[in-house]
């Protein structure tokens, strides 16, 4: 059994979320917009077409954001009543959307692109050996393999953690709004019609 020893809910999250973003598919943006869409004659794109829009968005890796996570694990008897270690240690955890599974529609009416986001969820989490620290409750407590031993435990309770941080992958939805928006909108801006993003109510599965 692990007690979560988090120092908090959201200890160690960094408040600065880092965006792993694919360079190149980002610099090559305009022209891959310009492959997919066609330019007028006036300097305006003459079609909007959900193929355009699906092919523009459809980069999974700008999915991703990293955050740093910092907590205490404590290691028990068999009995799981005493306390033999606490490991304070620091993690990375990735998480994000499957930006294959967002869902787009085009209102031509009211002039809307409609995008609809599945659920963020964690994609990879880890544990640094090397900056694990102990604090044994009787020094016959430290053992050889007891790095071993703390980073299974290090791991258990960053996993157990996880599934109470919901703040984490409402950042990352948000994040990959930021993403999309950010990829639309030079091609937005090239429209001779004026669209706007709305995001659905509605989770894409």
């Amino acid at each position: 059994m692990v007690e979560n020893k988090a120092l908090s809910a959201f200890l160690g999250l960094s408040k600065k979320l880092k965006m792993i973003l694919a360079a190149v598919a980002v610099l090559g943006l305009v022209a891959v917009v310009i492959c997919l869409v066609g330019i007028g004659h006036n300097g305006g794109v003459t079609t909007v077409s959900e193929a355009s829009l699906r092919e523009i968005i459809d980069i999974n890796e700008l999915s991703t954001v990293e955050y740093d996570y910092n907590a205490i694990a404590t290691k028990y008897d068999d009995e799981q009543t005493k306390p033999l270690y606490h490991v304070a240690y620091k993690g990375k955890v990735t998480a994000g959307i499957d930006f294959s599974k967002i869902k787009v529609d085009i209102d031509k009416t009211n002039k809307h692109i409609i995008i609809t986001i599945p659920d963020a969820e964690v994609h990879h989490f880890t544990v640094d050996v090397s900056e694990m620290d102990y604090i044994f409750v009787k020094d016959k407590y430290e053992t050889e393999d007891i790095s071993k031993e703390a980073y299974s435990l290090c791991l258990a309770d960053l996993e157990e953690s996880l599934k109470e941080q919901d703040n984490l992958l409402s950042f990352a939805k948000e994040n990959a709004q930021s993403t999309i928006e950010a990829l639309l909108g030079p091609w937005l801006d090239s429209l001779k019609e004026e669209y706007k993003i709305v995001y659905s109510e509605e989770e894409a599965k």
